[in-house]
């Protein structure tokens, strides 16, 4: 009878760890196996939440099913000098941002300031204008300055805000995009994965957002790529950016662990959910003071 109390009085601690072995293997089971960007847009074959998921991105951008708003102007600190390192994980390549760039965005409707902590590129667009699929995509990856890291806001509902810019290809070298075709040039990025390599010098993000960007669509999605959290909060650039040919033939070049040419995701049903388009009101000198104060106090205070 001891024995058998024994055992009852330890069952909610053996349920606890079956619990957290069962959530382990199926974050393994996403993030470790094997998955890649599929051709077919009625077949993807992602689990947890990629499949089950009512909040997934991308999605396709129709102008009928918008709403309509003005928000304050969407400011971009320290957006003009960033420093990164890139990384080839078989999927994509990441430029992760030196957190000491104390790079951010705030205000244009967002409720909190939110750190830049990553850029990503797609080659071929994720989300579609009008039923157009553009060449690249640029995610902007931020996270909550509520919370300590990316990692940390990755479990949380209002954790990442990602901006999202389309480009088009035009016979002209972007020179902005220079320091990131450079990186992608690198052996260790273009032909070999997991490897980190720092880009020759300072990228200007600056630059390479749409010379109008103070109309952006703003819906709540998901994360791209396993485990497809629906954590983002999205803002979509209406206006596009551009690079040349030459440039984007550097992306589709870069190897990835399945061999596509692609690296894009279908886009994905909006169930029910409100797009808006939203207009930023003109960054006055006054204003954007304010806001470079009020940015500069969050990081201070968060650093902590």
């Amino acid at each position: 009878f001891e024995v058998l109390q024994s055992v009852w009085c330890a069952m909610p601690s053996i349920l606890l760890l079956l619990a957290l072995l069962f959530t382990e293997y199926e974050i393994r089971q996403v993030y470790c196996g094997s998955w890649k960007h599929s051709e077919d847009p009625k077949f993807e074959g992602w689990r947890g939440t990629c499949s089950t998921g009512r909040y997934q991105s991308p999605i396709s951008i129709i102008y009928k099913n918008l709403w309509y708003s003005k928000v304050p102007p969407l400011a971009f600190i320290n957006y003009n000098n960033i420093t990164t390192t890139i990384c080839n994980n078989g999927h994509s390549v990441l430029f992760k941002v030196d957190q000491s760039c104390e790079a951010a965005i705030v205000a244009g409707g967002l409720k909190n300031p939110y750190i830049l902590d990553e850029v990503g590129f797609h080659w071929g667009s994720e989300h579609t204008l009008k039923d157009k699929r553009y060449p690249l995509e640029m995610h902007l990856i931020h996270y909550n300055s509520l919370y300590d890291s990316k990692e940390t806001a990755l479990c949380r509902s209002d954790g990442l805000a990602i901006i999202a810019v389309l480009f088009c290809a035009s016979l002209e070298d972007n020179v902005y995009f220079n320091p990131i075709i450079s990186a992608l040039e690198n052996e260790y990025i273009y032909g070999s994965f997991g490897n980190m390599s720092t880009v020759p010098g300072p990228i200007d993000l600056q630059q390479l957002l749409p010379f109008e960007s103070q109309r952006f669509f703003r819906y709540q999605g998901s994360l791209t790529t396993p485990p497809c959290s629906e954590i983002v909060t999205w803002t979509v650039m209406e206006h596009v950016s551009y690079l040349s040919k030459r440039q984007l033939q550097r992306f589709c070049k870069v190897r990835t662990k399945t061999g596509g040419k692609t690296n894009f995701r279908w886009p994905k049903p909006l169930n029910n959910r409100k797009v808006y388009l939203l207009t930023g009101g003109q960054l006055q000198n006054s204003v954007h003071g304010a806001v470079i104060v009020f940015i500069s106090i969050q990081i201070i205070l968060f650093s902590f």
